[in-house]
């Protein structure tokens, strides 16, 4: 029973918070609809690993991950505002190929 730890909870503060965020604070052209399908956090909480897929198979994964990355910094920032944590975790994009395979 003590397998949800902390990293756990935050990795879903995170994916609350980013789903957001990105729906209607980013601007960039290149991102366009799209889902995260999971966020890892790391055990010490430094890196989160966001994946994604754009939505419908629409649009391209590789401009939404170049506008993401443009945008992690901003994105970092209002994490920090919005979750309780110490150090906010270093933002890492990546697209969830293991999703398509699973298809």
């Amino acid at each position: 029973m003590g397998r949800y730890r902390r990293a756990d909870r935050v990795a879903g503060q995170v994916h609350q918070v980013l789903a957001a965020l990105i729906r209607t604070e980013i601007r960039d052209p290149r991102v366009g609809p799209m889902s995260i399908t999971a966020v890892e956090v790391s055990g010490d909480l430094s890196v989160a690993r966001i994946r994604f897929l754009p939505l419908g198979g629409q649009g391209d994964a590789d401009a939404i991950l170049a506008g993401l990355t443009a945008a992690s910094g901003f994105l970092r920032r209002q994490l920090g505002r919005q979750l309780r944590v110490r150090t906010v975790p270093e933002l890492r994009f990546e697209v969830d190929a293991e999703h398509d395979r699973a298809f």
